[in-house]
């Protein structure tokens, strides 16, 4: 017989763990004008429940590309 671990069904179920919510955000901008074109693009990555959060986890907003 194989030992199966029980495991909760989402990270909100565990009680005391280190589990957190990471959201990403895209804002982009592309402008078409007669013979001119642009493209804008900037980026947010968090973790809005993590109690200390590392330099990592704080990405608030970044020019991510443009052409």
């Amino acid at each position: 017989m194989h030992n199966k671990k029980q495991f909760p069904k989402s990270c909100d179920e565990t009680s005391g763990g280190d589990s957190y919510l990471s959201s990403r955000y895209l804002l982009n901008a592309n402008i078409h004008l007669e013979r001119f074109r642009t493209f804008i693009e900037f980026q947010s990555s968090l973790a809005n429940s993590k109690i200390y959060p590392s330099p990592v986890d704080e990405n608030e907003l970044n020019f991510h590309q443009a052409y």
